[in-house]
């Protein structure tokens, strides 16, 4: 940084943190208590490269910044952990019985497509719109998330654009990339993937009870 790139000091004895830099209205500089650092931040952007102790600054922090006790977990992410039980809700909420009984009728009479297509059920649509949010929800709080660590100064992140394959991809690649700065962070991972297995389960039992409730109809069939 050359001497002309400098800006004023801040005024009085200040603590070191971030402030204006002057360049730019969106631009702060890092000021270590005693001199201006190489270390900028962009509001705009919300891109910066912290200093080596930001972990635990003394007396000063970034204007604005929130300084959490634990950067690895923030609610953004919690919420991307925690859709798969909108799901869960969504599957249990769905009458199965009525679906399998007319596609096993159907089989044996000239019952139309429509007639099965009606057995869905209001449940089957609440389950379709559920997984929609769930779906959306994800990719709007995995960027939210990636935004936070940003400002919290987490040097690398998993970028939130995988949340569009499946919540899964954008929670198991945060996982590797904050445990691999902070040593922790698994916590997410192990309540989202217990709640996809689970989420499984639950699909799993719901279609062994409405194929069990639709058995007298199979066997016939089998046997004809």
């Amino acid at each position: 940084m050359s001497n002309s790139d400098i800006p004023a000091a801040p005024s009085g004895s200040a603590p070191q943190g971030w402030y204006a830099d002057g360049s730019s209205p969106s631009i702060q500089r890092w000021w270590d208590g005693e001199r201006w650092t190489d270390h900028v931040y962009d509001m705009a952007t919300s891109v910066y490269s912290a200093p080596p102790d930001f972990s635990s600054p003394v007396g000063g922090a970034r204007p604005g910044a929130v300084q959490p006790k634990n950067v690895a977990y923030n609610p953004f992410v919690w919420v991307v952990a925690l859709l798969p039980v909108l799901s869960i809700i969504g599957i249990l909420s769905w009458n199965m019985t009525p679906f399998f009984t007319a596609i096993f009728v159907a089989s044996s009479t000239r019952l139309g497509n429509a007639a099965i297509y009606s057995s869905l059920g209001a449940g089957y649509f609440v389950l379709v719109v559920i997984g929609w949010v769930v779906y959306i929800g994800t990719v709007v709080f995995a960027y939210l998330d990636y935004r936070r660590l940003g400002r919290q100064g987490l040097a690398r992140r998993f970028h939130w654009a995988w949340s569009f394959l499946y919540g899964i991809t954008y929670v198991i690649g945060r996982t590797v990339v904050v445990r691999s700065q902070l040593k922790h962070g698994m916590r997410v991972l192990w309540v989202y993937a217990g709640l996809l297995i689970l989420s499984a389960l639950v699909s799993i039992i719901k279609v062994s009870v409405a194929l069990a409730a639709v058995a007298p109809l199979i066997t016939p069939y089998t046997y004809r």
